[in-house]
């Protein structure tokens, strides 16, 4: 099989005959559709202001669970080698996010 034909299907947004797009129309494409302020949707802030309290509430509960299984299951004596056990699991989750790794 020719190599010509192995790459047509990885060839996005190629019309025949006419090239592929440089990296300059890529960007022009996608500058045109963000608003002046660089944002994409018109309440960007707010939005994100919104997903963040709302991240912030979830973890306040997982952590108070975890408090209180960690307790649960190990007591006093058992619990902070636990508790460290589910930081070293967020850690992971958080950094492998962080990198898109994850989700």
């Amino acid at each position: 099989m020719k190599l010509k034909k192995l790459m047509e299907g990885l060839a996005w947004e190629r019309e025949p005959g006419k090239p592929l797009p440089t990296l300059k129309d890529v960007a022009d494409k996608h500058l045109k559709e963000a608003n002046p302020d660089g944002t994409i949707s018109p309440n960007e802030d707010k939005e994100m202001k919104e997903l963040l309290e709302d991240i912030e509430s979830r973890m306040e509960d997982i952590l108070y669970e975890a408090e209180q299984e960690t307790r649960r299951i190990g007591g006093q004596f058992r619990q902070p080698g636990y508790k460290v056990q589910i930081v070293k699991l967020l850690s992971k989750m958080v950094e492998g996010f962080s990198k898109g790794e994850r989700f």
